[in-house]
């Protein structure tokens, strides 16, 4: 089937903005309260778990992600030249 010049194909379901876009005025004024948030917890006040549980969830938004890499080990036989050793 080829593409015919004109055709109408996809205009009523054409993807567009999304319904529930954040506007960026909005995305701003959550991280100001967000980070007004952070900046006042006060650490040394929390009790073990509550640190724990505090570094559990930001940890994944601070540390890198973990991939897989796929390691092949193809070793090359190389001849070993013998020579002599000056001493």
């Amino acid at each position: 089937m080829t593409f015919l010049k004109g055709n109408t194909y996809g205009s009523i379901g054409k993807r567009g903005k999304g319904k529930y876009t954040i506007k960026a005025k909005l995305k701003q004024d959550i991280q100001v309260i967000v980070d007004e948030l952070l900046s006042s917890i006060k650490i040394h006040e929390l009790s073990r778990y509550e640190r724990l549980q505090y570094t559990k969830v930001l940890l994944p938004y601070i540390a890198p992600k973990m991939r897989e890499y796929d390691v092949k080990n193809d070793l090359i036989d190389v001849p070993v030249i013998e020579g002599k050793n000056k001493k």
